[in-house]
């Protein structure tokens, strides 16, 4: 069971990672609408956040967890550099009357998505190396 956990989530979260970074054109294109100069550098820690979670998880199976500082400090970091360049969007959105709705909805929901997979897929990392402990 935990094998099958730890693989599943390992996938997910490669692949989360891999589509962040391949998609995101999508998240430029909006920045350049806003107003806001540095929520740039939030999406840029958010991809790079979510390449060191990929890279971390290249090097872990279930028996070894030798990484799990790094890739928790990288989940997090992706995690809360997504909340906040989705709350630096929204409030953009808010404040300024010349941005649609249309112009950053894609952007936040994908980034939305990204950090629920790595909320979800580091849980369940941890629960796996959990339920391997109490072996």
């Amino acid at each position: 069971m935990k094998e099958k956990l730890f693989k599943v989530s390992k996938a997910l979260l490669i692949t989360a990672g891999l589509l962040e970074l391949a998609l995101s054109q999508v998240h430029i294109l909006m920045i350049t609408k806003l107003f806001t100069s540095y929520v740039g550098f939030y999406l840029f820690i958010f991809v790079i956040a979510g390449m060191l979670v990929l890279f971390n998880l290249s090097s872990m199976n279930v028996d070894n967890s030798g990484k799990m500082k790094e890739f928790l400090m990288a989940s997090v970091a992706a995690i809360g550099s997504g909340g906040f360049f989705v709350y630096i969007a929204w409030t953009d959105y808010l404040t300024q009357e010349s941005i649609m709705i249309e112009d950053i909805q894609m952007s936040v929901i994908m980034i939305s998505v990204g950090m629920l997979v790595y909320l979800i897929g580091t849980g369940a990392i941890v629960a796996s190396y959990a339920m391997h402990e109490k072996e």
